[in-house]
């Protein structure tokens, strides 16, 4: 199975799953093969990556790099959110990961929503930093959506005392596919759990509609703050931040590779009303780590 990898930053989770097909490579086992690494940041890691990290394994990806704001840019528009410019942007990459012949793609921290011209034509899955089989009770929509530390604040506020990171199939809507895998859980922290009102970490957006937003929103802002000085402004952020490292750790780089091995041996199975299977049995909620 050709794999492309799309990240756009650090690239924690594209080594991760670099790393796994470089240990089974040695093994002699040849399930799947990371052939590309996209990146739409300049700045990210994506370069290193794909051509230093590995060498001394002899083993370098082909690189691409298309600066997803520059293609807006030349569109005429700064609003990222534009989804009609993304898939005209969406068209140039299927046109390189079909030139490589991919098979899958795996979204390793990459920080766009892709277009159905990707996820409808090529197998796509993404690692989340939350808990994706909780729903609102009066809807189908996912509680805990959203980048980075978001899902963790969200869980906090909502009263979790674990949170979890999710592997699902990619759709057009944001974190929205099937379930493919939940990690193992990480515990919140001691501190949080003693609070009674654990709005009280909100710091001074206690009474904004959507704090996490406003928060997520003065972070982009303001980004010559550290973590330590957000977290003095925003305690549930130094706490959602934590959780997110250990999810990291414990959840992404466990549970990742091995979904992207799962598939690329056949383990996985979806039927007609899109529901998976693994290993020939129902998983509603994803493969349980």
């Amino acid at each position: 199975m050709r794999l492309a990898i799309f990240m756009s930053g650090t690239g924690s989770n594209a080594k991760k799953i670099i790393e796994k097909y470089l240990t089974q490579k040695e093994l002699g086992i040849n399930n799947f093969k990371p052939a590309l690494i996209f990146t739409d940041n300049p700045e990210s890691n994506a370069y290193k990556i794909a051509k230093i990290d590995y060498k001394n394994k002899c083993f370098e990806v082909p690189f691409v790099i298309n600066s997803i704001k520059e293609f807006y840019k030349k569109q005429g528009s700064d609003n990222l959110r534009d989804m009609k410019i993304r898939e005209e942007y969406d068209k140039e990459q299927l046109k390189i990961l079909n030139d490589n012949g991919i098979d899958a793609i795996a979204l390793a921290g990459y920080d766009w929503v892709v277009t159905s011209v990707i996820c409808d034509n090529i197998l796509t899955v993404n690692v989340h930093p939350g808990d994706l089989r909780k729903t609102f009770p009066d809807s189908r929509k996912r509680m805990y959506i959203g980048l980075a530390w978001e899902p963790s604040a969200k869980a906090i506020l909502n009263g979790e005392n674990k949170v979890y990171t999710s592997v699902h199939l990619v759709t057009s809507q944001l974190d929205g596919g099937p379930l493919l895998a939940v990690s193992a859980p990480q515990d919140i922290q001691e501190e949080v759990l003693s609070l009674e009102d654990r709005t009280v970490l909100l710091g001074k957006v206690l009474g904004m509609e959507n704090p996490v937003k406003y928060i997520s929103r003065f972070i982009k802002e303001n980004p010559g703050l550290t973590d330590e000085e957000i977290s003095a402004l925003f305690p549930i952020y130094g706490f959602a931040k934590d959780c997110q490292e250990r999810l990291k750790i414990h959840g992404d780089w466990i549970i990742f590779p091995k979904v992207i091995e799962y598939i690329s041996l056949g383990r996985y199975a979806k039927d007609e009303a899109g529901n998976l299977y693994f290993n020939n049995k129902p998983i509603p909620n994803g493969l349980e780590f």
